[in-house]
């Protein structure tokens, strides 16, 4: 029995690729030294790079998350795993797309700052390398041999 999606493709997933596309030829005409190549940027963001908050606006997310707790939500009437599968995918590509725009647009300071957050955790006994994946691999051992 064929259903009707209850999920869709998203307006912000939708022109956030079509501006890839956009983007990539006008970079790849700029390459071939036939056109000016352009910074990507998503097409209606006309922020500063050091306005972190205005970088938030074209990949808001909101919508596909309200559609994929739509899909999840109700027990007796939920969405198909195809719809699941879309919308999930969909706001993974956004989110992507958002931290990969935010980090080519990040100063040399707020990185610097980022990696020595990172590193500071990573450097923990009980961080992620020793409290969180060394962990699991012995739990596995541990979970195999009972």
């Amino acid at each position: 029995m064929k259903s009707t999606p209850k999920g869709k493709v998203h307006e912000v997933f939708r022109t956030l690729l079509d501006g890839l596309v956009s983007q990539a030829q006008s970079i790849a005409q700029g390459l071939k030294q036939t056109g000016q190549r352009k910074w990507q940027t998503p097409a209606e963001w006309e922020g500063s790079p050091l306005d972190l908050a205005s970088m938030t606006e074209p990949f808001d997310r909101g919508e596909i998350g309200t559609n994929y707790e739509e899909l999840i939500s109700d027990a007796s009437a939920p969405g198909t795993v195809g719809d699941v599968a879309s919308v999930k995918m969909q706001g993974d590509y956004v989110a992507s797309m958002e931290r990969a725009f935010r980090a080519s647009r990040a100063t040399p300071v707020r990185c610097l700052a980022h990696a020595a957050a990172a590193r500071n955790g990573q450097g923990n006994s009980k961080g992620v390398f020793n409290g969180s994946i060394l962990k699991y691999a012995e739990d596995c051992l541990q979970a195999g041999a009972q």
